[in-house]
């Protein structure tokens, strides 16, 4: 059966989703059983995945194969990159959460960091290089789903439905992005880039005002669209590489 799961690269790949959310689940149960602050359980969590992901590039020379090169950065279009980054800034719309504390900025920024690398080193860089042995295609849509689906872990947060269902959607719909960025420029530092600002950015925005849905449906059109531009261009990209 172990075999059957190392050798199977969809397999493979679920099972390394499920180990993230098992892990994140546990801080979750463990922070509501002992009455320990989440912020700490899920900071330990994230260390944690984060320490076992750098021993298994380091041990396995993994470095090139999950994007962590510089020269990459000189064969960017950077054009087709930064309107991701400008979209990100679209919830500061509706102003910094007035209640956020110098502490707790400092924090998330720690804390936003850890999610994104681990995160972008999991999807982006294990996940994406095990199932492109299929197709880059299978590998985009498939990573990408996956990496809305580990969002279901929110549900512990006492979100309701909708946003848990409105957060899987738009991780859906980035992970789609990042996995065509990290396909084009095959360098993860941009991916972990976007993906550290923009979470960064939703948690200090002024969730409570009221433009918070409307910003919500800002931020989703905007990336649909923007996901749409990047297939077109990627394509156009793509052609021309094949005529030279």
């Amino acid at each position: 059966m172990k075999n059957k799961i190392i050798n199977n690269p969809l397999l493979k790949s679920i099972s390394l989703m499920l180990g993230l959310i098992v892990v994140l689940f546990m801080a979750g149960i463990l922070s509501a059983i002992k009455d320990i602050d989440s912020n700490i359980t899920f900071f330990v969590a994230f260390l944690i995945v984060g320490v076992l992901e750098i021993v298994h590039i380091i041990k396995n020379k993994k470095y090139k194969t999950y994007g962590f090169k510089k020269s990459s950065f000189k064969k960017v279009n950077i054009l087709y990159i930064l309107p991701l980054f400008i979209i990100s800034l679209i919830p500061l719309l509706a102003g910094v959460n007035p209640e956020l504390t110098s502490y707790r900025f400092i924090y998330l920024i720690f804390y936003m960091a850890l999610v994104a690398f681990v995160e972008e080193v999991l999807y982006r860089g294990i996940i994406f290089n095990n199932l492109k042995q299929k197709s880059i295609k299978y590998a985009v849509i498939i990573s990408a789903i996956m990496f809305g689906i580990s969002h279901l872990i929110t549900m512990t947060g006492g979100k309701s439905l909708i946003d848990v269902l409105n957060q899987v959607i738009l991780a859906i719909i980035i992970g789609l992005i990042l996995a065509l960025i990290m396909n084009y420029t095959k360098n993860i530092y941009i991916c972990i880039g976007y993906h550290f600002l923009n979470n960064l950015i939703v948690s200090i925005f002024d969730s409570f005002g009221i433009y918070d849905v409307h910003i919500s449906y800002v931020l989703l059109m905007a990336l649909i669209l923007y996901l749409l531009f990047l297939i077109k261009k990627l394509k156009d990209v793509n052609a021309q590489s094949r005529l030279v």
